[in-house]
């Protein structure tokens, strides 16, 4: 029996979140610059949730948050996408579950919220904290 392979993150989460949103996700090409900044050291191999900024050009800094879980469980459903997140700051940004099989590391950060925004070409850069900001 050949063993289980993970879906990988591009794949799995373009054929998503494409479903849902009228988004060219990860086959649009490159349209605007923006910076990212990561709260916390996130380890390849990702954790249960992420949270930073992202500043476009010419907008200012939002926040967003990705988790694996929703009300406290486990989420195995389709990916829930809010791209237009109000935190009580009033700071706007993006708000995203989604199942265990997508790796929340840097790499599928950038790729989802590239995704997600319409085609970002990210530069990491150490930016201001998503916690105050919130």
């Amino acid at each position: 029996m050949e063993p289980q392979r993970r879906p990988s993150a591009r794949n799995y989460s373009f054929r998503l979140i494409g479903i849902r949103y009228p988004i060219a996700g990860f086959r649009k090409a490159i349209c605007m610059n923006g910076q990212i900044s990561f709260d916390t050291v996130l380890p390849e191999s990702g954790q249960d949730h992420l949270e930073g900024c992202y500043k476009l050009d010419g907008d200012n800094w939002k926040v967003f948050y990705l988790t694996h879980r929703k009300n406290g469980a486990w989420w195995t459903g389709t990916p829930i996408v809010v791209p237009d997140a109000v935190w009580k700051s009033s700071v706007k940004g993006i708000d995203a579950v989604y199942p265990m099989e997508v790796i929340l590391n840097k790499s599928t950060a950038m790729e989802l919220l590239s995704g997600i925004l319409g085609g970002v070409q990210w530069t990491e850069i150490k930016g201001p904290d998503s916690l105050q900001m919130k």
